[in-house]
């Protein structure tokens, strides 16, 4: 490892919310309709506190490179629940770019489309049967910068791909 390189010991990539908000959104609305016909009764703190835990509901992948290991949790009001597993030998650091869409239209027509809001996601590819992603941001320069640094401190090589393409290895000690 190089000394001036930052070390990276622990990651909290979140993935999505589990309940989509539209379903929020309903319960919200009768919760409201409750407490509108009633007042305030059980029914109406239920569905308030249905709610409330509806919105801190969300999953992701935590990752502890120090201990090599790796979960899949479900946070609950703010705790991280999900049961730690070993993380197989680290073989690459993949950076993904999503945000580039193909839409066809009439059949033969097909053009690009480029999303100003781009996805980076840095990816922990192993020898095992689960790659684990460790970072999912909009921000280019610092998906590369951790995906360098990464690839750096467990002396792995380091690759790139862009939507749907194939993964190409970039050298992690310069900017390409």
């Amino acid at each position: 490892m190089i000394l001036d390189q930052p070390s990276y010991e622990r990651f909290v990539a979140g993935k999505t919310r589990l309940i989509p908000d539209n379903v929020k959104v309903v319960v919200a609305l009768f919760a409201g309709g409750a407490a509108w016909n009633t007042g305030l009764s059980y029914l109406t703190i239920v569905l308030v506190s249905l709610d409330l835990l509806m919105m801190t509901l969300k999953s992701g992948v935590e990752t502890q490179l120090s201990q090599r290991r790796y979960r899949d949790y479900v946070d609950v009001l703010f705790m991280r629940i999900g049961k730690w597993k070993q993380l197989a030998p680290i073989e690459a650091i993949l950076v993904s770019r999503t945000g580039e869409r193909s839409w066809a239209v009439f059949g033969a027509l097909t053009f690009n489309v480029k999303s100003k809001s781009a996805r980076y996601m840095v990816d922990i590819i192993t020898t095992g049967d689960r790659d684990v992603i460790i970072l999912n941001t909009m921000d280019q320069e610092a998906a590369y910068e951790l995906a360098r640094s990464l690839a750096i401190q467990e002396d792995v090589k380091l690759y790139e791909q862009a939507s749907g393409g194939h993964a190409t290895e970039i050298s992690p000690y310069h900017n390409d």
